[in-house]
């Protein structure tokens, strides 16, 4: 990679460094930039933390498996890093008193949608033998540890995992699908397309009121079949006694149906009060630009 370009990236990770949430209490980042490697795997990282009570500054640095950064905030004593990882994405996460990486993994799609809780797909190579594969969603909890964001906890694991360690992509609670959610299961395999789910692409997720997290998934295997709809995620009882209702988009509320009657095209989910989401739909498709739906 040449320097201007190396010059670029690391600007533009220093650009995309996010202002730290109040609820970051004594830490605060005041810079953050990520060197990418030429092949596009991994980035040296660099960054300094303000202890906001001591006025001290802490440097942290070292190679993370990110080649760009899209999001860093403070949580507790924890620096959280979400960007690129050459393909899919990964959550980085640094123990700022001892300056160590300790978990990281790889995932599809992930936000951070309260204080403690970071939502994602599951990663999966594209083309698995003997199946199809489905999106399964999952949640990591900034508040427990990285082992108990694991429900496989295997003899001697070590973490932060190495690349190809199933604990990298093995990771948090799932949600989504029902049967992944009740069975406690990693599981993303499907029997074939008509019964894989889809979940990216389709306006990411959003945390209604306190509790409630939602997005649009999507099923059957081709157009016209293919259709979409809302899933709201009851998350009050803890991540381990979740419950999942699945409400219908009334695209009869819409001014024209667009190409497809049971598939809506959703760009963007917003939370629109406590108990209801708005999705933004293509204004030329559908004659409006949004659509107002209650998830009680």
């Amino acid at each position: 990679m040449s320097t201007r370009l190396v010059i670029m990236a690391l600007f533009a990770s220093i650009l995309r460094c996010q202002t730290v949430p109040s609820s970051a209490g004594r830490w605060q980042v005041e810079t953050l930039a990520l060197k990418p490697d030429s092949g596009g795997q991994r980035g040296e990282l660099t960054a300094t933390i303000l202890n906001q009570l001591s006025g001290q500054r802490t440097e942290l640095s070292g190679r993370v498996p990110l080649d760009r950064v899209d999001e860093s905030f403070v949580n507790h004593d924890k620096l959280v890093i979400i960007g690129e990882a050459h393909k899919p994405q990964a959550v980085v996460i640094i123990d700022i008193p001892r300056h160590q990486v300790i978990d990281s993994f790889f995932c599809y799609g992930p936000k951070r949608i309260s204080e403690n809780l970071i939502a994602f797909v599951e990663f999966y190579f594209p083309h698995v033998a003997g199946g199809e594969p489905t999106d399964v969603v999952l949640i990591y909890d900034l508040s427990k540890s990285p082992v108990e964001n694991r429900l496989e906890k295997a003899p001697g694991m070590s973490l932060p995992p190495s690349d190809l360690d199933p604990a990298a992509v093995h990771v948090g609670i799932p949600v989504f699908p029902d049967w992944n959610a009740s069975n406690k299961s990693y599981n993303n395999i499907a029997t074939g397309p008509a019964n894989a789910r889809s979940v990216l692409g389709q306006g990411g997720f959003v945390l209604v009121g306190t509790n409630t997290l939602v997005f649009v998934a999507s099923e059957g295997e081709a157009f016209p079949d293919k259709h979409n709809y809302l899933v709201a995620v009851d998350l009050s009882n803890g991540l381990s006694r979740t419950t999942v209702r699945q409400i219908v988009i009334p695209a009869y509320r819409l001014p024209r149906m667009g190409r497809f009657p049971n598939f809506t095209v959703i760009t963007k989910l917003e939370a629109a009060s406590p108990t209801s989401v708005r999705l933004r739909v293509p204004e030329g498709d559908y004659g409006v630009g949004s659509l107002n739906v209650d998830i009680q």
